[in-house]
């Protein structure tokens, strides 16, 4: 197992300090500043086990650098974050579904399943920043 050099730490410590507040925007911009800190964490954690960006990222990758890393986290945790998994269901749906469909699209009942899921995808998220503190 590695550790994350010191400048790797302040890096993604500053990350978490710089996340954009949207909260002004109610549930949805919350959910909208959150999932963009959580993804870009991630790309920068996967990089630094990689040595290179990784497009696209995977939820394999993810879980293989926080295994590198020594970090803890459950992997349902990343799964209700980043999972692209087509078998998710409305209602069920990942951060990262959500995000893509909503952004992409507008899609009101992408908007809908953030609004009404709120709490446990802020509480997701929460756990995954929380990492970088």
């Amino acid at each position: 197992m590695a550790a994350l050099f010191p400048q790797q730490n302040t890096a993604l410590k500053g990350y978490v300090k710089n996340i954009p507040d949207f909260s002004i925007q109610t549930k949805l911009g919350n959910f909208l500043s959150m999932y963009f800190a959580c993804h870009i964490l991630a790309g920068k954690l996967v990089k630094y086990k990689k040595g290179k960006e990784a497009k696209p990222l995977r939820v394999d990758m993810i879980k293989s650098a926080i295994k590198t890393f020594g970090l803890q986290i459950a992997d349902s945790v990343i799964d209700e974050i980043f999972s692209l998994d087509a078998k998710r269901v409305r209602g069920n749906y990942s951060c990262r579904i959500l995000r893509n469909n909503y952004v992409h699209n507008l899609s009101k009942n992408d908007k809908d399943e953030i609004e009404s899921r709120f709490v446990d995808l802020k509480n997701y998220m929460e756990q995954w920043i929380d990492l970088f503190k």
